[in-house]
């Protein structure tokens, strides 16, 4: 009866001191219909071995439930820290009682959980009192349960050392005290719904309390909110316009960081290619100079052979053949650079703050190349069909496409799917004199 008693009010409050609890009085249960015989009776009557194993484990399984149940319901991890920590002692005592058992030294096993039970018996009973000198209502009821099942344990723990006989009377003190025990505790876990439902009613009064002061605080503050609307406004005012120059100066920001690291390497390619070139014209001009020595005449064939064995040392040939990559090189810089600025003009659109006619194609073009440092082992898919120009405000619709951009690179760089192929895509379609344009990504979201 106690158990689905139990039973039900857990699946009713979800509060897992009922399911200990529980725990307890199916493992007391058993011990109880073991220590009658009706274990070995109905359930194994051909494993009198199990029958005997099964007296200690499942007095064992009790002992454990009933410490953790008072760890759990009294609290003593908050009210009485280092009997909480105490109890666990008696735990591994119930551990090492099975463990002889199953090692065939029953009396040891006996005298262990007959020890330990005294033991948690009468600790059980001074963490109980402590307790409820502390004003803990919960503790009260399980004081009164713990000294009926209290007085039980102790004829029955008297009984086993041979101190009283063995009689009806001292045979059934421990059952008869479980059973009051049982119906005690579960009355006061019970209680903890009264518990909780005043906690729950104290709560919504003062929620109801402070929502009440909180809507008075509110009527108050609308009169001086309202007279404070007028110069808040132009305030705001102000605040919106240096919320979009920050805004801009962000864009700014990204921007530069983007052109620094675009144009650091074509830089890098004409200064890399710099020093190799003076050192090459240097040559070509020792070689000419020697040539020049020619024009007075004089030991021609000495002069030939010094100009043709510098030629050899110089390997003209392949000097001539690097300075054209050199330069090349340089070019390819230059154009590169050049090709960035224009990128950046055309993102910036300085001379553009007017709505006009502008191409969004270049635009988007342009923005994609201010990010391409951004853009690294990402795939840009572009899709424009039969894009036209339109009026619009060319600079801010960029800065539109750069925060779209950048939001999308770092939501898929965040996707870390190593099987994953980071795919960015750009379609553009005119539909009615309007412009649509859908950028997808792959990653995690925004």
């Amino acid at each position: 009866g106690m158990f689905f008693y139990n039973l039900f009010l857990y699946f009713s409050v979800k509060d897992r001191n009922y399911l200990i609890y529980i725990a307890y009085i199916i493992f007391v249960g058993f011990t109880q219909i073991n220590l009658q015989g009706y274990t070995l009776r109905y359930l194994w009557p051909d494993s009198p071995w199990l029958d005997k194993q099964s007296l200690i484990i499942f007095a064992a399984l009790a002992g454990v439930a009933i410490v953790i149940f008072i760890k759990s319901f009294l609290k003593t991890g908050q009210y009485m820290p280092l009997a909480d920590k105490l109890l666990n002692i008696t735990i591994i005592a119930y551990v090492v009682a099975v463990v002889l058992r199953i090692n065939h030294q029953y009396n040891a096993s006996y005298q262990i959980v007959d020890l330990n039970a005294a033991i948690i018996s009468f600790y059980g009973l001074f963490i109980a009192i402590r307790i409820s000198l502390k004003g803990y209502r919960p503790a009260k009821f399980f004081l009164l349960a713990w000294s009926v099942f209290l007085i039980g344990i102790i004829i029955y723990v008297m009984r086993n050392f041979g101190v009283l006989p063995y009689n009806n009377f001292t045979n059934y003190t421990m059952p008869f005290g479980n059973a009051i025990e049982v119906v005690l505790l579960s009355f006061a876990l019970a209680d903890r719904i009264n518990i909780l439902r005043k906690e729950k009613e104290e709560a919504q009064s003062r929620e109801l309390k402070e929502r009440q002061e909180k809507q008075k605080i509110l009527e108050d503050q609308t009169i001086v909110l309202e007279q404070k609307v007028k110069e808040r406004t132009a305030a705001l005012e102000h605040a919106q316009s240096r919320l979009v120059q920050n805004e801009k100066m962000a864009t700014v920001g990204q921007l530069a960081a983007g052109v620094a690291h675009e144009i650091n390497n074509p830089v890098n390619f004409i200064l890399a290619s710099i020093a190799p070139l003076k050192r090459n014209i240097q040559d070509m001009v020792t070689l000419i100079n020697k040539c020049n020595q020619l024009s007075d005449g004089k030991n021609l064939d000495k002069k030939i052979t010094d100009i043709q064995k510098l030629k050899e040392e110089l390997d003209v040939d392949y000097l001539l053949e690097e300075i054209n990559n050199l330069l090349l090189s340089i070019e390819e810089g230059s154009t590169r650079t050049t090709r960035i600025v224009e990128g950046l003009k055309t993102f910036s659109r300085v001379d553009e703050a007017n709505r006009k006619k502008a191409d969004i194609k270049e635009g988007i073009e342009s923005t994609l190349t201010m990010l391409k440092s951004k853009l690294k082992q990402i795939k840009v898919v572009k899709d424009f069909q039969n894009i036209s120009e339109i009026e619009c405000y060319p600079g801010q619709l960029n800065q539109v496409f750069m925060n779209i951009f950048t939001n999308a690179i770092e939501a898929v760089h965040a996707n870390k799917k190593k099987s994953l192929k980071k795919v960015i895509t750009i379609k553009g379609e005119t539909i009615d004199d309007h412009i649509i344009i859908s950028i997808k990504d792959n990653g995690i979201g925004i």
